[in-house]
């Protein structure tokens, strides 16, 4: 609600404050959203690193969108150093549930030559 601004003027403090709420309490949605915003910087300071573990948070949980956005996150290098083999690694589990922007960025980095399969080390050329 305060996140879109849907029938209340858009506040996203209040927003992290709601989705804090539900997300202490393991709402993987909300921990989700927490990390969104983080990574974003929108109601609270950018800080990659918090919102990698939120993300982490929900994904252990098995959410597809915390998966995709960890996979970014060692895909572009934004919390540490670029990691293709970690960002293929997350963005297989959301691609196998049918994330379509996993499945893409997968696909980028099987066609960029970054991802490897896991028995010859041969790059792996598709999914």
């Amino acid at each position: 609600m305060y996140n879109e601004g849907t029938d209340v003027a858009q506040d996203y403090q209040k927003a992290m404050e709601w989705f804090l709420k539900a997300a202490d309490q393991g709402q993987a949605n909300a921990q989700h959203n927490v990390g969104v915003l983080y990574n974003d910087g929108k109601g609270v300071p950018q800080e990659c690193l918090k919102a990698f573990e939120w993300y982490l948070k929900a994904a252990d949980q098995g959410h597809a969108a915390a998966q995709h956005n960890i996979g970014t996150l060692y895909q572009k290098g934004q919390c540490g150093p670029q990691n293709y083999k970690r960002a293929a690694e997350w963005y297989l589990k959301a691609a196998g549930q049918g994330l379509v922007n996993a499945q893409f960025n997968m696909g980028v980095c099987a066609v960029m030559g970054k991802v490897f399969h896991r028995t010859t080390g041969e790059p792996w050329s598709g999914i």
